[in-house]
């Protein structure tokens, strides 16, 4: 673990003490009648526990020596792809609808950390385009973008 990942789980710790904080100003109430800090009092106490087990973990992995560095090219390509692809996903969401731009931000997504399996990247790309359409349109009755394409309406 290198020193910039020491150094955002500093500051994710520090900003979910913060939102913690924030939360208790607010009420969080009880399970049965929770105030409007309760949800993000319970999410940054996932993003405080998460954030001491990645940087225990990088403090346990520092002594080990001889491990393989990827490039900084190699780290900074993957989320500047990401920042990239999402206005794009929300310009082609009005576009052509809900289908056909989660599908492809999907497939991207799962591309960017497996490349060689694209077959198996294509059928969960397809199976959680079509879950969440399900869930989301169907069960929830969400109005998703139609675009161009009525498929499913």
């Amino acid at each position: 673990m290198n020193w910039l990942n020491r150094i955002l789980a500093l500051f994710l710790i520090g900003f979910s003490i913060i939102i913690i904080s924030s939360s208790l100003r607010l009420g969080i109430g009880n399970v049965h009648k929770p105030g409007p800090g309760f949800m993000p009092f319970l999410v940054s106490i996932l993003l405080l526990s998460l954030s001491f087990s990645v940087l225990i973990m990088g403090i346990k992995k520092s002594g080990v020596v001889g491990r393989k560095r990827s490039s900084t090219e190699e780290h900074l390509l993957r989320p500047i792809i990401l920042l990239i692809s999402l206005p794009a996903y929300i310009f082609l969401l009005e576009i052509f609808g809900y289908l056909i731009p989660t599908f492809l931000l999907i497939f991207l997504m799962l591309s960017l950390t497996d490349p060689l399996k694209w077959y198996k990247n294509i059928a969960i790309a397809f199976i959680l385009t079509l879950t969440s359409f399900v869930l989301f349109h169907k069960g929830l009755r969400v109005q998703l973008p139609i675009g161009i394409y009525p498929i499913g309406w």
